[in-house]
């Protein structure tokens, strides 16, 4: 495929990020092209969403308020002297990479991306420690509150093209 084609499709691929991700965003841009099914080939997308009404985090990107882990792990059959057990092989993987947005007018987003593995995955999404946040809603003294992640890990196997995991929200749970 020549250059420019090559750079014509990740622009396409560029204008779907742009809005709120999904699995049928993703998969309707890859439809009918083997080129646009390879670039999204072992893919992993996920995105973290919360009001704008909560603020936001006091760091200069989005992004930087949250840590991503990913791991990966295979069962392996382990023949002992009394039979045999299942073991479970644990691969740690480097952080998704992440950036800001696609934002609209009630929402804040972080969007991230990396390769799953073969086998079951889990993607963990956490806050990033040292990292304040405006204020945001005001919660009255008798209903205090902290934010939380919803869900903190979301677990999932390696698809065809490219699996869209379902959004984590962050959310204030309640005293």
């Amino acid at each position: 495929m020549e250059l420019d084609s090559v750079q014509r499709e990740l622009e396409s691929l560029g204008s779907v990020l742009g809005r709120s991700l999904s699995r049928e965003s993703l998969g309707s841009w890859a439809e009918g092209s083997d080129f646009r099914r390879k670039i999204l080939a072992d893919t992993l997308w996920g995105s973290i969403y919360w009001r704008r009404s909560m603020g936001r985090p006091l760091t200069p990107k989005l992004s930087i308020a949250f840590v991503i882990e990913h791991v990966s792990w295979q069962s392996k059959l382990e023949y002992t002297d009394g039979g045999y057990r299942f073991i479970d092989l644990l691969s740690p993987h480097s952080e998704p990479s992440k950036w800001d947005g696609p934002d609209d007018d009630d929402y804040h987003r972080v969007t991230f991306m990396t390769q799953a593995t073969q086998g079951h995955n889990q993607i963990r999404v956490g806050f990033a420690p040292g990292v304040g946040w405006q204020h945001g809603i005001q919660l009255p003294v008798t209903k205090l509150g902290y934010r939380d992640i919803a869900p903190p890990w979301r677990d999932f196997e390696k698809g065809e093209i490219g699996y869209v995991l379902e959004p984590f929200e962050v959310v204030i749970r309640r005293l």
